[in-house]
C-alpha cells in the first residue's frame, strides 16, 4: 500500500473539489491517504491534517495548483526526499504531470508501479555582506538579481570558482537551473537547457553592451555575483517567491543545492515534445 499526501493551493477554486475526490479515488485504490497541506499565495505550506495513523514516510505527494505551487512545494519536499506529482489548477502547467481529469488515469498509473522518478537540479543563493551569511535560499528555477523599481543600472561582476569573467552594467542577472531555462532566463534571451544536463546558465538582464551573451557553465561550480553599485530596491528573488533586499558590495554565491527535486512522470513523453506542446499553449494563451 502506498502512503501519499495532497498539497492544495487554497487560492485556486479547483482546489477543494479536487480534494474530495482524490480522498474518494485514494480508498478504491487502497491508497494509504495520510496528510493534508495548505499552500498559501505567500507560498507558506502549513500541514492541516493526518487523515489516517501516523507512518515513516509519504512515497509521493499529489500537488494541486499552477507552476508557483509546484515551485513552492518543491522546496517543501525536496529536502524530506518525497517525490511530487503536479496536477495543473493554473494557465501553462509546465511543471505538472496531468491536467484534473486526468486523476483517475494518474491513481492507476500509480497503482499498477508504472511510473518513473525524475530528479532535478536545484539551487542555493546566499548573500554575504561585510564576510558575514546573511541569507540563504534554495530554489528550482533560479536566482536573479534585480536593480528594483528605478529605471536604473546596476553594476556587478560576475565569478566561476573564483576565476572572474566579467563585470556589467545592467537592469540584473539571472542564474538558471535546466529547469528554470524555460521560464525567465528564457525571456531574457538565455538558451534552452535539457534537464539533464548538469549546468547552469547565467543570462543578464538588458545588459548594456552589444556584445553579452548568456553562459553555460557546470553545476558543480560556484558563481558569485559581486555588487559594485545597487539601488535601494535592488533585490536578490528566488523563483520569483523568495527576495532580499541588496546593498553594494554584497556577495550573491550560487551553487547547486544538497538535495535534488523529485517529479512523477507518467507519460511516455520527452522533454522535446513537452516543450513543444507548452510553447504552443503559451502562444495561444497570449493570442
Amino acid at each position: 500500500m502506498k502512503t501519499i499526501g495532497v498539497a492544495v493551493n487554497k487560492d485556486k477554486k479547483l482546489g477543494p473539489i479536487l480534494l474530495e475526490k482524490i480522498m474518494e479515488k485514494a480508498r478504491d485504490y487502497d491508497f494509504l491517504l495520510k496528510n493534508r497541506y495548505l499552500v498559501s499565495g505567500e507560498c507558506g505550506i502549513v500541514e492541516i491534517a493526518e487523515i489516517e495513523e501516523k507512518t515513516e514516510k509519504i512515497d509521493l505527494v499529489l500537488v494541486l495548483g499552477g507552476d508557483g505551487t509546484i515551485l513552492c512545494a518543491t522546496r517543501y519536499f525536496a529536502p524530506k526526499d518525497i517525490p511530487i506529482l503536479g496536477i495543473n489548477l493554473g494557465q501553462l502547467g509546465y511543471l505538472s504531470e496531468l491536467d484534473p481529469q486526468e486523476i483517475d488515469f494518474g491513481l492507476q498509473k500509480i497503482r499498477a508501479g508504472e511510473y518513473l522518478v525524475e530528479d532535478r537540479t536545484m539551487l542555493e543563493a546566499k548573500v554575504r555582506r561585510a564576510k558575514q551569511e546573511v541569507a540563504v535560499f534554495h530554489g528550482l528555477n533560479d536566482g536573479v538579481l534585480t536593480k528594483g523599481a528605478f529605471a536604473r543600472i546596476i553594476n556587478f561582476a560576475v565569478f566561476v570558482d573564483e576565476q572572474y569573467i566579467t563585470e556589467y552594467a545592467a537592469d540584473g542577472v539571472i542564474v538558471a537551473t535546466p529547469t528554470g531555462s524555460t521560464a525567465y532566463s528564457l525571456s531574457a534571451g538565455g538558451a534552452i537547457l535539457d534537464p539533464e544536463v548538469k549546468a547552469f546558465i547565467i543570462t543578464p538582464i538588458c545588459p548594456h553592451t552589444l556584445a553579452a551573451r548568456s553562459l553555460v557553465v557546470a553545476d558543480d561550480k560556484e558563481i558569485k555575483i559581486v555588487v559594485k553599485t545597487a539601488l535601494e530596491s535592488s533585490m536578490l528573488t528566488v523563483d520569483g517567491q523568495q527576495g532580499f533586499g541588496i546593498k553594494p558590495g554584497d556577495e550573491i554565491i550560487i551553487k547547486k543545492a544538497p538535495y535534488r527535486a523529485k517529479f512523477i512522470k507518467l507519460k511516455n513523453r520527452s522533454f522535446y515534445q513537452l516543450l513543444r506542446e507548452k510553447m504552443r499553449e503559451a502562444n495561444r494563451y497570449h493570442d
